[in-house]
């Protein structure tokens, strides 16, 4: 204190300062590890997903070619006010 001919009020000060920015660094770090882990965790929560290609193998979703000619008939017969027999 005496090389920088510092009072005690003003050496507190400072160091509080200093203080003050190491917590505050800390608490960030602690949000930011905090966010991780809550991400993380609704991963590990969330239903698992079928991989995409097990999608396109399943025979039960796979495209039959009429279905759409069929509903594209039916969209132009209702918007026609025709009924369907």
């Amino acid at each position: 204190m005496a090389a920088f001919k510092l009072d005690q009020v003003q050496a507190d000060a400072i160091l509080d300062i200093r203080l003050y920015q190491l917590a505050r660094l800390e608490i960030e770090k602690i949000l930011a590890e905090r966010a991780e882990k809550k991400k993380r965790l609704k991963e590990i929560e969330a239903p698992p997903r079928p991989p995409a290609r097990a999608l396109e193998d399943d025979p039960r979703r796979a495209r039959r070619p009429g279905r759409e000619v069929r509903r594209q008939a039916a969209q132009r017969s209702f918007s026609a006010g025709e009924e369907l027999a």
